[in-house]
């Protein structure tokens, strides 16, 4: 976890230069800082989390994410770096999007730091996380064509991959992800491994819901009655 909060306090570092009082500025010099270093070794949580994203009518809406209730669920951007941004699947057939469960919703105030250099800067930069518990996909990914949904599953929860901290700024929208519930559940009896893993709750497969606003229902609902009257004048 420091680790990440590292690079991501590296590279905030990078393009701003940090206050040390009303005018003083101290200049940026990455090249020494190695470590970060937590004020008053204290981390925050929080209930909830909130993500603006744009609709596909450009406009401007507003998910809200919470890991005690159903509204836990995010996707976030799965693009290898050789990968062209306008293709909807990778090189492997994976998904352009991975998923993944909110945990917890934390941030800190950090410095960084050097046993070499003082602290570069004077106040506490605020750096915000979340914890996720990450979905695989346990299916080729289907298009629309398909007229099937994606299948997901928990990897267990041994994997090195299995959980991860990840930038709010990162998070494209919610995503709405549904058991399935004809396969049933992985652990019959309700206990689980893990607490904070709430993994005695887990589904064996869930599947990723695809999203259609109710203006486009509307719409295609009056396009599909004008039809119907068209074909029964002719």
């Amino acid at each position: 976890m420091k680790d990440e909060m590292q690079q991501r306090q590296i590279k905030s570092a990078s393009s701003a230069s940090y206050e040390c009082g009303a005018a003083d500025t101290i200049p940026v010099d990455l090249d020494p800082y190695d470590c970060i270093l937590i004020h008053k070794d204290i981390m925050y949580q929080h209930q909830t989390a909130q993500v603006n994203y744009t609709t596909y009518d450009v406009r401007r809406a507003q998910d809200i994410m919470n890991p005690n209730t159903t509204r836990c669920n995010i996707m976030v951007l799965n693009i290898p770096q050789e990968q062209d941004s306008n293709s909807v699947e990778s090189p492997d057939g994976s998904s352009k999007f991975a998923h993944a469960r909110v945990l917890g919703i934390f941030h800190v105030n950090v410095f960084l730091a050097s046993s070499t250099q003082p602290v570069i800067n004077c106040r506490p930069h605020r750096l915000e996380f979340l914890w996720v518990r990450w979905y695989d996909h346990a299916s080729p990914v289907h298009s629309w064509r398909s007229r099937k949904l994606d299948r997901l599953r928990f990897p267990p929860l041994a994997d090195e991959g299995a959980f991860g901290f990840i930038d709010p700024q990162d998070i494209v929208r919610a995503s709405h992800i549904a058991p399935v519930f004809s396969a049933g559940k992985v652990h019959q009896d309700g206990v689980g491994i893990s607490v904070a893993a709430k993994d005695y709750q887990d589904w064996r497969f869930y599947y990723v819901n695809r999203c259609v606003r109710h203006e486009y229902l509307a719409l295609l609902q009056l396009l599909t009655s004008i039809l119907s009257v068209l074909l029964t004048e002719t």
